[in-house]
């Protein structure tokens, strides 16, 4: 059974027929047009880009991306905190992209003897006695 223009009744969520999107139209003419970058997009190309720099008195051309880099990696060198921060965060990885050179699983481990286990427990354990409590 078809809903026919006289039995079609109006009301929510069935808009009148005449206001109804026609097939093969979009909703929102004035959207986004295609093949319109986001800012990220734009920022990565920008970073692609290419200039002319002086390094160590010889003129290079070289990513912009690669100059924004020495710049951090030299203020973490002059003492800078934030460059420091940054260029920490960027080696342990935690920039959401997996970056950084050490990983864990890279660092072996070393076995300790059961008499150095019960050292160590022990230890915590008269470290972090309960005072004053009844057991």
């Amino acid at each position: 059974m078809t809903d026919t223009p006289e039995d079609y009744a109006v009301g929510y969520g069935k808009p009148p027929a005449a206001s109804q999107f026609k097939p093969g139209r979009s909703g929102n003419p004035k959207g986004r047009p295609r093949g319109s970058r986001n800012i990220a997009l734009m920022v990565e190309e920008e970073l692609d880009r290419k200039i002319e720099v002086t390094i160590d008195g010889t003129r290079k051309r070289i990513s912009k991306g690669k100059v924004v880099a020495r710049r951090v990696v030299d203020g973490a060198v002059k003492g800078e905190p934030k460059a420091i921060a940054t260029v920490m965060t960027i080696q342990s990885g935690q920039n959401g992209r997996g970056g950084g050179r050490a990983k864990d699983a890279d660092i072996p481990l070393r076995e300790a003897t059961p008499e150095q286990d019960e050292a160590i427990l022990a230890a915590y354990m008269e470290r972090f006695k309960p005072t004053g409590v009844a057991q």
